[in-house]
């Protein structure tokens, strides 16, 4: 799945410990921070997030757990070259 810089997208974690990957374009010398929040009731799958941001080989750039409001995750990043990069 891709996303869309200044949209959202919403889901469900079908497996406890998988990884959804959502793709992302940034552009060189932007700054863009990404916010992953859990479910703010009983009746989701994730209540604590944990956030990745990839580069194009799926190298680990920056993650974060609880940077956000409450348990929620928050990456700000600047992007070093233009490409596709992925939200895990």
């Amino acid at each position: 799945m891709s996303i869309t810089i200044g949209s959202s997208a919403t889901g469900n974690l079908e497996t406890s410990g998988d990884h959804d990957w959502f793709a992302v374009t940034l552009q060189n010398g932007y700054t863009y921070t990404f916010d992953q929040k859990g479910s703010p009731t009983s009746d989701g799958t994730l209540t604590d997030s944990y956030l990745r941001l990839r580069n194009s080989s799926g190298v680990i750039l920056s993650s974060n757990d609880d940077g956000g409001t409450s348990m929620n995750s928050r990456i700000t990043y600047t992007a070093s070259s233009d490409g596709t990069y992925y939200l895990d």
